[in-house]
């Protein structure tokens, strides 16, 4: 996962607080919840890079426990290569814990979604959930597999219904 980080970083910016990112490939920010809960993720560094040949937002944030949570989304152009560099990451994972496919309304498999665990040259373990719909390409990773998943569910895209009760 130190890979896309180490080799794309072509700017860096550092930052405070950060409203949670829609899913999507989006790079807006729009909050997914309530305002008074806006900054339970400090967003610590962002920067912008090519992975396999796509470009890619990189972004690194601070989790209320104090674990980093670092993300990288890209648009790959098509889905056949997005879905190569989701299978390339699932190939080099320590252990693949959970792949699963992401359905449409209709039921139509749209996407692919794994979570797995990645060891790097220190031997060091952390959790990745890689996620791809389409072009869209998007990694979550953090030494915490508890903090990388509450991040994934902070920052999944809510129903208009349960946005618009609050």
């Amino acid at each position: 996962y130190a890979l896309p980080l180490l080799l794309g970083f072509l700017a860096l910016t550092f930052a405070g607080p950060i409203r949670a990112f829609q899913d999507g490939g989006s790079s807006s920010q729009t909050s997914s919840k309530p305002s008074g809960n806006d900054s339970r993720y400090t967003w610590v560094m962002a920067g912008e890079g090519y992975l396999e040949g796509a470009h890619t937002t990189l972004d690194s944030y601070k989790a209320p426990g104090g674990e980093r949570i670092d993300t990288t989304r890209a648009n790959f152009g098509s889905a056949d290569a997005a879905k190569t560099a989701h299978q390339h990451l699932d190939n080099s994972a320590a252990e693949i814990v959970k792949r699963e496919d992401i359905l449409d309304e209709a039921g139509k498999v749209i996407g692919e979604r794994s979570v797995l665990t990645l060891v790097d040259k220190d031997h060091k373990k952390s959790t990745a959930i890689v996620i791809t719909k389409g072009a869209d390409f998007r990694e979550l990773v953090s030494s915490s597999a508890r903090d990388v998943l509450a991040y994934e569910d902070y920052t999944k895209p809510k129903p208009a219904t349960e946005r618009d009760a609050h």
